[in-house]
């Protein structure tokens, strides 16, 4: 019914990212009238917002079938540090076909977490990479893009004397000079 994939099959225990791609299979497109998907992810693991633009309610992704587009795109992530070495992401989806009948369907996905140095032992689902690249920027990338944030360099004083300038213009604790 639905081919699940993700770009990378793991993701880093801590700040990982990695992203999970939905998608009908074409033999089942044609029969669909409607579709909800509902994603529940191993503890630790966060989800943003589907990249693919569908709508969203609290309990699941309204998949527009009347779009040129069907699949999902959902960018997971993990903030704190994960214990475990194996999740398992289930999908759980629903649909009313052409005739009015209700089918619900469960497909399970599973998700290795692992440190940043065990992580050049597995490979890139190079075909989901593509499909990623193909979406318009995210809604989230472009916010941050409305606001650039300036760099600026550190200088950091390698020598602990002072010259005189220095001194008389240093700010130490509120003194101006010494």
């Amino acid at each position: 019914m639905m081919e699940i994939r993700l770009t990378k099959p793991f993701i880093e225990r801590e700040e990982g990212v990695t992203h999970l791609w939905i998608r009908p299979k074409p033999c089942y497109r044609a029969t669909i009238a409607s579709l909800r998907l509902s994603i529940e992810l191993p503890k630790g693991v966060h989800r943003l917002p589907n990249l693919t633009a569908h709508p969203e309610k609290e309990d699941a992704i309204v998949v527009d079938v009347s779009s040129d587009t069907w699949d999902v795109v959902i960018e997971l992530y993990t903030e704190t540090p994960v214990s475990f070495s194996v999740g398992t992401i289930q999908l759980t989806g629903s649909y009313l076909d052409a005739y009015g009948q209700n089918y619900r369907f469960t497909h399970s996905i599973t998700l290795a977490f692992a440190d940043e140095e065990e992580t050049e032992e597995f490979v890139v689902d190079e075909e989901a990479v593509a499909r990623l690249k193909q979406l318009p920027a995210s809604p989230y990338l472009q916010q941050t893009e409305e606001y650039p944030m300036e760099m600026r360099p550190v200088i950091h004083l390698v020598s602990m004397q002072t010259s005189s300038l220095e001194k008389k213009y240093r700010i130490d604790g509120g003194r101006v000079g010494r």
